[in-house]
């Protein structure tokens, strides 16, 4: 909840849980709720024990049957694991998804939500939790910089940073025509700064011509746009899907260049 995390158990009618760090991953969540599930394990009488886990992925599980030791918890779990194996008990660790509406799951979920109250348990965290929380604090401050500069063309075709997704469906080639298009950059519209002349004008409407105003808003390239070019609204030129914009290379290629 938020950058608060705590792990749980519950067996019958005990409870036991820990309010870990604040910013700790739940892959840390994860490890500490099944380590404290096998420091339990001890003081069970069966010797049978199967222990659900209810987590987002199975990557603490995973960790643990990789024998992943560089973790500092794992290594506590898989010796725990081996005590409880020489005692005489055989211990089944079984994944189930969280939040679907299991009654296990559900009680669970509500002790380890209370325990966001409790005091935080002084523990190390390993560097690599901190590198999501890096990542993107970086992000942030990349999208500061970049909200600064809303008048750069390119701002207007990818206004958040990091989520920029080529199509795969296209070439490279496209890829670059498409961009340009975008941005508003072809040699008809920008011919007039290598002549020293005035900028053009759409001779239908009087205004400056721009790509988009020839692709999205001139009247008078109606029927043309029909035939080559799908999208008819203004306002989805600079979010519709590449495919739809690209359907043949050959007629947005003498544009763009």
């Amino acid at each position: 909840m938020g950058n608060e995390v705590a792990a749980a158990v519950v067996h019958g009618y005990f409870t036991k849980t820990t309010r870990l760090p604040n910013k700790a991953s739940i892959f840390k969540a994860e490890l500490h709720a099944i380590s404290l599930a096998l420091s339990l394990s001890f003081s069970v009488v069966k010797r049978r024990i199967l222990l659900f886990f209810f987590g987002l992925h199975m990557s603490s599980l995973e960790a643990i049957r990789g024998f992943k030791l560089e973790i500092d918890i794992a290594q506590n779990i898989v010796k725990d694991y081996t005590n409880l194996a020489n005692s005489g008990k055989t211990i089944i660790l079984c994944w189930i998804p969280s939040h679907v509406y299991i009654r296990g799951n559900e009680r669970v979920d509500t002790a380890a939500k209370s325990a966001l109250s409790l005091p935080i348990t002084n523990m190390k965290l390993p560097a690599c939790e901190l590198i999501p929380r890096v990542s993107k604090f970086c992000l942030d401050e990349w999208q500061d910089i970049w909200d600064c500069c809303e008048f750069n063309k390119l701002h207007s075709i990818y206004a958040t940073v990091g989520t920029v997704k080529h199509s795969k469906n296209i070439s490279c080639y496209d890829s670059v025509l498409l961009n340009r298009l975008r941005i508003g950059y072809s040699r008809l519209i920008h011919s007039y700064l290598l002549y020293g002349v005035d900028p053009p004008i759409c001779q239908s409407c009087g205004i400056p011509l721009t790509v988009k105003h020839i692709l999205v808003e001139c009247a008078n390239l109606t029927d043309i746009r029909e035939k080559y070019f799908t999208v008819w609204r203004s306002s989805y030129y600079d979010s519709v899907v590449a495919h739809y914009i690209l359907i043949g290379t050959s007629h947005c290629g003498a544009l763009a260049k």
